[in-house]
């Protein structure tokens, strides 16, 4: 075997993870980032406490479990992790540790040799996890796996060779002024006490100073907070400044140290404003482009990127045919979706890298947050966006409470791309679009045939306006469906007195005028009534 000193990072590739936790049975493959995206509770803290366990600060061990760290509190189950990696030069290919009840322990990596101890393989991956308690005490210590620890020891690793001479003999010069009068009259008195008690025994006592070594120096680092006025410990600093230090540390072991470990923090938004939070999913991302492996849980859309869909795992708990709730993932490969274009667009053309691009163009952080939905409600413009909430939560069914996500798909020609996307992770979507009947804009038209045989449905070219339980086109567009349905006159009306209130304004902001007025004449159209309706009963089953 070569020597691990020599060999290329290995990488994680795969992570197999049983009866941890709220995990049941569950396996994944890791990218270079691997975004963790849920509703609380769902378990994705479970996963990183899962690889923390087996690379983390402490020797993976039973010792280190109670009751709550076996799946549905059973501990006649056996806990078992495991990584897999990509090919590297030390030909490592698994690292695992497997825990039953009466049984010993085993850690173990594959293929074994006899000359590397398991601590070794450990060595060559450590994992800096960040939970988001962000306990201070535990990343600050000096120990040789804590995040503080590891930073030092890189300072020790890297001071150069030529200046040790030079630093031993400043050492010895401040060991000099160290041994004042008082500090040897104790130690004659400690030797003279020492001698007394062991007067059988040939063994003496001195005072003597920590042996020469450039890392004891290092650890005598503390870091201080400076407000201006004065200065002080960080130990001695409020709660919300002494995070905002551990995760500032995280990113500078991160940017410093780059490939040197698994880095995985649980919510890196927390304590950040906007502009830090995507300062920081950009550092992210250099990290991944120069070969780190970077593992996140998040609730913000800044730290999920549409254009690396492959990267996003949605995590959620799911009922499994013995009716045990479990924590589930759920990921879309490159590969898979580009299938799926493909087949769909009937296009030999269509390739990973033409997808990333398209999506580049197309997403903002409306679309990165319908992956934090239970339901989504996909619309081609601002009319729709703005006015179907208004109508919604007059109709008792509130979007946000409901975990319901309208996203604006910015064109009609874009809808295919976007409901493809989240289809493919299983969000359930419900469609609506416009048939643009009477037009003579033929893109348009075609987009019909485009998005209807996506759908399954009888393939037309100008179809009448419906509601049906996936989806509804309105006849020619969503305003003229509402005027059809409350009356011409009533709507021309509502439209004049909003361009005499709001002045020039888009057609969202009209529509959202209207919808305010419509509801407060409890006047909401029967169109909208289905509408909302059919978005109630949209489930994951009901739209496969």
């Amino acid at each position: 075997m070569e020597a691990l000193s020599q060999q290329k990072r290995m990488k994680i590739s795969r992570i197999h993870i049983e009866n941890f936790r709220s995990i049941k049975k569950l396996t994944f493959e890791p990218g270079n980032i691997c975004a963790l995206v849920g509703e609380n509770g769902a378990g994705k803290s479970n996963i990183l406490a899962a690889l923390d366990f087996l690379l983390g600060e402490r020797y993976p061990s039973s010792r280190n479990l109670d009751s709550s760290d076996y799946f549905g509190h059973d501990e006649s189950r056996t806990i078992f992790i495991c990584v897999e990696f990509e090919h590297n030069t030390s030909n490592v290919r698994k690292f695992w540790c497997k825990f039953q009840q009466n049984k010993s322990d085993v850690v173990r990596y594959e293929p074994a040799w006899d000359d590397v101890r398991t601590s070794d393989i450990r060595e060559k991956l450590p994992m800096i996890f960040m939970d988001a308690h962000r306990d201070v005490d535990k990343h600050f210590r000096q120990s040789r796996w804590s995040l503080l620890g590891r930073i030092l020891h890189r300072f020790h690793e890297q001071f150069p060779e030529e200046k040790m001479q030079e630093l031993e003999c400043r050492f010895q010069e401040a060991l000099c002024l160290l041994r004042t009068y008082y500090f040897e009259q104790f130690e004659t008195e400690l030797m003279r006490a020492f001698a007394d008690q062991t007067r059988h025994v040939n063994k003496s006592i001195e005072l003597e100073f920590k042996t020469f070594d450039p890392l004891s120096y290092y650890k005598s680092i503390i870091l201080m907070l400076n407000d201006g006025e004065r200065t002080l410990p960080l130990a001695e600093a409020g709660d919300g400044m002494r995070n905002l230090a551990i995760v500032a540390m995280f990113r500078a072991y991160a940017k410093r140290f780059k490939g040197d470990a698994v880095l995985a923090i649980e919510e890196p938004e927390l304590f950040l404003h906007p502009h830090a939070k995507r300062n920081l999913a950009q550092l992210f991302r250099e990290l991944a482009e120069e070969g780190s492996q970077v593992f996140y849980t998040t609730h913000s859309s800044m730290f999920v990127n549409i254009e690396y869909f492959d990267e996003i795992c949605l995590v959620e708990r799911k009922k499994d045919a013995e009716g045990h709730v479990s924590t589930v993932l759920r990921q879309v490969s490159a590969t898979e979706f580009r299938d799926i274009r493909k087949t769909f667009l009937q296009l030999d053309s269509v390739t990973v890298d033409s997808i990333r691009a398209r999506y580049h163009n197309l997403c903002s952080l409306e679309h990165s947050e319908a992956f934090f939905a239970r339901k989504i409600v996909l619309v081609e413009g601002e009319t729709e966006e703005f006015a179907l909430p208004i109508y919604a939560t007059a109709l008792e069914y509130d979007f946000d409470t409901y975990g319901v996500s309208i996203v604006n798909a910015q064109g009609k020609n874009k809808l295919d791309s976007f409901y493809q996307l989240y289809r493919a992770f299983g969000i359930p979507v419900y469609l609506i679009f416009d048939s643009d009947r009477g037009t003579s804009d033929q893109d348009k038209l075609r987009c019909n045939e485009t998005l209807l045989r996506m759908l399954g449905a009888s393939v037309e070219r100008e179809p009448q306006g419906q509601v049906k339980k996936t989806y509804a086109i309105c006849d020619k567009d969503f305003e003229a469906e509402i005027s059809s349905s409350i009356g011409e006159p009533l709507f021309e009306s509502l439209m004049s007195k909003a361009t005499q209130k709001l002045g020039s304004v888009g057609k969202g902001i009209k529509a959202r005028y209207v919808a305010n007025e419509l509801v407060k004449q409890d006047n909401i159209p029967d169109y909208i009534c289905h509408i909302i309706k059919a978005v109630r009963e949209t489930d994951s089953e009901e739209n496969v």
